[in-house]
């Protein structure tokens, strides 16, 4: 038996329209948004100026990253710091500072003198700067 439009039988098809959520997730509690480490990493370069290579990755977490992964190279004398982390509060200053002490580091007078043989400067430390 054939349903026409008008008859008992009839079935009616409505076509409801597909919705797409783009919501990114919401970080859950220790961790940190892309967006969040692209704008801690525009912040390093700019506290780092020219001649500063930055990169800063994350990595776990559900919804965003749980731990960092912070690059920053020095073009002119080719030093390196390497690091990383959890993204727990407090994260971004602490990765910030390393930026600024690396920077007051390798701009130091005594690093700008002109060379006197083979020392060079293996390590400062220092939690000021």
């Amino acid at each position: 038996m054939l349903a026409t439009p008008n008859s008992p039988h009839a079935t009616q098809v409505t076509h409801m329209p597909t919705v797409t959520l783009n919501t990114p997730p919401t970080p859950l509690p220790g961790e940190a948004s892309l967006p969040l480490l692209e704008l801690v990493q525009q912040r390093l370069r700019t506290i780092l100026g020219k001649g500063y290579s930055v990169v800063l990755a994350g990595s776990g977490g559900l919804n965003a990253a749980e731990q960092y992964h912070l690059s920053i190279v020095h073009e002119r004398s080719g030093n390196i710091l390497e690091t990383s982390g959890s993204t727990a509060p407090g994260f971004i200053e602490h990765v910030l500072g390393l930026g600024r002490r690396m920077k007051a580091m390798l701009e130091a007078p005594v690093l700008n003198q002109p060379e006197t043989g083979t020392a060079r400067l293996l390590t400062w430390i220092s939690d000021s700067a």
